[in-house]
């Protein structure tokens, strides 16, 4: 009996960065929310230390960023719409949404830590917008600006045009810059 073969791994289908920053969080949301969210301590945190990934309340608004990059790219997977290739080659104005989702999921996730109540996220418009979002996402429909791919059996090949079918006035007109077909001289 032959052994059984291993199992094959699947392969990541993520992200290594997050598609936001923590300055363009802080920008989107007001960052006091975020700090009173963030911070374990007594005291408000400062915006410098939210985008600072080396301290306590920035690494900590870094992984948010990154759980919310994740989340995107579950709900994208379960909808079957977008691969992680399409949402990085995002730019311009489909670009800057995918950053306001990222940083709705991330402020979503981050009063998540607090156990805020249902109507202060209301009350958060970014927050309530990336759900809505998610949501269109996980039920497969086009929320990015990409252009649809169209399979190889649904496209028709063009036909070419001959030079006879034009009448041959191609050739005869640049006889006179590269020499005279079939007659040797070229």
């Amino acid at each position: 009996m032959w052994p059984q073969p291993l199992p094959v791994p699947l392969t990541p289908w993520t992200s290594a960065t997050a598609f936001a920053s923590a300055r363009q969080l802080t920008t989107l949301v007001d960052w006091r929310v975020i700090a009173d969210c963030v911070a374990d301590t007594p005291g408000r945190v400062s915006r410098r230390a939210l985008r600072d990934s080396t301290s306590l309340p920035g690494s900590t608004v870094a992984q948010l960023l990154l759980q919310a990059t994740g989340t995107i790219l579950r709900y994208a997977q379960t909808g079957g719409k977008y691969q992680p290739a399409d949402l990085l080659a995002l730019t311009g104005a489909s670009q800057a949404d995918l950053v306001g989702l990222t940083c709705g999921t991330a402020l979503l996730l981050c009063v998540g830590r607090r156990n805020v109540t249902a109507e202060i996220v209301k009350r958060l418009p970014l927050a309530a917008e990336a759900k809505e979002t998610l949501e269109r996402i996980r039920k497969g429909e086009m929320v990015f600006g990409l252009l649809e791919a169209t399979q190889t059996s649904s496209m028709e090949a063009t036909p070419l045009i001959s030079n006879e079918q034009i009448g041959g006035r191609t050739v005869r007109r640049a006889e006179r810059f590269f020499g005279y077909r079939d007659r040797g001289d070229c």
